[in-house]
């Protein structure tokens, strides 16, 4: 049905060849480049091989350093709105995680500006639920969103406060008080009654700049307030299928991104209908945020104002229960060379 047909897959390397068959778009209009090659290159040589012509675009770029070198370079920058976000999944039915204050206080344990300027140089913000900045509910409800939802800034003092309500509030003997004065960066961590840990167990993608942020600011950040936060680099496709449950896995935290269609529907997402199935990557189940869900989607099509209301409300739950921190939402740069 698409303007394009499969015609080879080799060495990272796919090719796509026009389809005779399809009849265009709604103006009949059909698509005219005879072959497009998609071919996997890796992050830190993108620029350089736009340069040399061995690509000809780069879309949905969101790397300062890429778009600072594109520009040097003098190559062709598109940017627009990103319609999602970066964010650390956190499992709600696993470990420590499944607790909703730990997973609040791990939201206060993350510069998330940081990430903001180092990752996308300033190309976007920090959202507080899972959305985009070209959103048009967004757009219309932002100053509700701004001062009703929870901002998750750098606070240490508040995820100690948060953690000294969970049971891991004691030193590794299960009995005496955790004293947030001791955890000065050393190997003071927070255990409960069973003298089990506070661990979080965190799965990154390697070759990532997210996943070096995380290790050199997150990191020591979690120990000063007795959080071992523990983390493993692999390949992308390992981290999806540990946080989908196609492999069995300790790990309660994963660091990755979203985009969404036009149509905004959390149910698969966040449902507990969808809990253990993978699209439902926190596995969260909450009867107050499942409700919320079905609110949304209850509304007529027509009701723009009534849907806009629906998706504030759902917000407003998803962000206290935090089954995932949003890191950003920023602008995407499409990077072409001049004969595109």
């Amino acid at each position: 049905a698409g303007p394009y047909k499969f015609d080879s897959f080799k060495n990272n390397t796919t090719v796509l060849v026009l389809n005779d068959k399809n009849k265009g778009n709604f103006e009949g209009k059909t698509a005219t480049i005879p072959k497009i090659v998609i071919r996997l290159v890796e992050s830190n040589v993108v620029i350089a091989a736009l340069e040399k012509g061995e690509v000809d675009i780069s879309a949905g770029e969101i790397e300062k350093t890429n778009i600072d070198k594109a520009t040097e370079a003098k190559l062709q920058l598109h940017n627009y709105p990103r319609n999602g976000y970066g964010m650390i999944v956190y499992k709600a039915n696993k470990g420590p995680t499944a607790i909703k204050e730990v997973r609040q206080a791990l939201g206060y344990l993350v510069n998330r500006n940081e990430f903001v300027e180092k990752i996308v140089g300033g190309f976007g913000s920090a959202v507080n639920g899972p959305y985009g900045l070209s959103q048009w509910f967004y757009k219309e409800n932002k100053d509700v969103l701004e001062t009703e939802l929870n901002n998750y800034v750098l606070n240490v003092a508040k995820a100690n406060e948060l953690l000294d309500t969970t049971e891991y509030k004691f030193e590794s003997d299960g009995v005496t008080p955790f004293d947030a004065e001791k955890a000065t960066g050393g190997d003071y961590f927070r255990y409960n009654a069973k003298k089990e840990q506070l661990v979080v167990k965190h799965f990154a993608s390697e070759k990532n700049p997210v996943t070096d942020l995380i290790i050199s600011s997150i990191v020591p950040t979690a120990k000063e307030a007795g959080v071992n936060y523990y983390i493993e680099q692999g390949e992308f496709s390992t981290l999806s299928s540990y946080m989908q449950g196609r492999e069995e896995n300790d790990f309660n935290a994963f660091n990755l991104a979203t985009s969404f269609t036009s149509v905004y529907d959390p149910y698969t997402g966040h449902h507990s209908d969808f809990v253990g199935l993978g699209s439902n990557w926190s596995d969260i189940a909450d009867p107050q945020l499942d409700a919320a869900i079905e609110a949304l989607r209850a509304k007529d099509p027509t009701d723009r104002a009534g849907y806009s209301a629906a998706v504030v409300e759902y917000l407003k739950i998803w962000n206290d229960l935090l089954p995932s921190l949003p890191l950003y939402s920023n602008l995407y740069h499409d990077i072409a060379t001049t004969r595109v």
